[in-house]
């Protein structure tokens, strides 16, 4: 578990409040768990955890890189992202979605994913770009092998879209792009099999209609709901066409038969 701990200041009332937060989100720690910190500002106590690092700035490339490097290194394991999301920007609403995130993250379910899943987390989304918002996710490093180191990927990305204005999206938070591009990555590759854990349909992404973190998880291949779904919440910014030519781009390679974009946007044209 790489996890990512960030502390404003070193104030001591912000070191009780992401210590707050890390006391939660260790509890849902299985005992088959190796956590590693990397630390953002003041270091806090957390028991049972391997500091890796710590920076007095940073954000969270830095701890995605760390993973990344891991899993070239060890092909063979299972890896797990999370952060004591809400330190930075405390409100109600990041309270609800870290609750519900940490809890997908750190399940059984998605430790023992199934073959047909390589990335699982408590809701993928398609649009407005394919991620998981709020960022905490498990991989396969066999999957995550093929992506580009992070600081790359979010270069890389920014370029497609100063360049590429024929995909007639909007800005970076479309497009999975600039600070975006951290939540893309996980899911930007065109093998990439993602599985999410929650059947409530009203919450697709970003901070409406969050489940609360006592959702019953059960794990399915995503995206789980069809294209209308999105339509009505989210919204479709992209089509197929700018997630293959995407993928043609970045890694030069297009999807084959079971990757999940097939069918979603088949399922758009019934819509359209």
């Amino acid at each position: 578990v790489f996890y990512n701990v960030y502390t404003s200041d070193s104030s001591q009332d912000h070191i009780e409040a992401s210590q707050n937060i890390v006391d939660e989100q260790m509890k849902l720690i299985l005992p088959f768990h190796k956590v590693l910190v990397r630390y953002i500002g003041a270091k806090i106590d957390i028991d049972n955890a391997e500091t890796l690092r710590q920076d007095e700035q940073g954000n969270e490339k830095g701890t995605l890189e760390l993973l990344y490097k891991h899993c070239i290194e060890n092909p063979e394991d299972t890896v797990t992202y999370i952060h004591n999301k809400g330190s930075f920007h405390p409100s109600p609403e990041n309270d609800a979605l870290r609750k519900f995130l940490t809890r997908g993250a750190l399940s059984q379910e998605c430790a023992s994913m199934p073959d047909t899943c390589n990335v699982c987390s408590s809701r993928m989304s398609p649009v407005p770009h394919p991620h998981t918002s709020g960022n905490m996710w498990t991989a396969k490093c066999d999957y995550i092998q093929k992506l580009y180191d992070p600081y790359e990927f979010e270069e890389r990305m920014t370029n497609l879209y100063k360049k590429a204005s024929s995909f007639g999206l909007t800005g970076c938070a479309y497009m999975g792009c600039d600070r975006y591009a951290s939540e893309h990555w996980v899911h930007s590759h065109p093998s990439v099999k993602p599985c999410d854990l929650s059947d409530d349909s009203r919450f697709v992404w970003n901070y409406d209609n969050i489940p609360s973190s006592d959702f019953k998880i059960g794990l399915k291949p995503a995206p789980r709901f069809d294209y209308g779904t999105y339509a009505r919440i989210g919204g479709i910014p992209a089509t197929m066409y700018d997630r293959l030519r995407e993928y043609h781009i970045l890694y030069d390679e297009i999807p084959d038969s079971t990757w999940w974009g097939w069918k979603f946007y088949a399922d758009a044209k019934k819509v359209g």
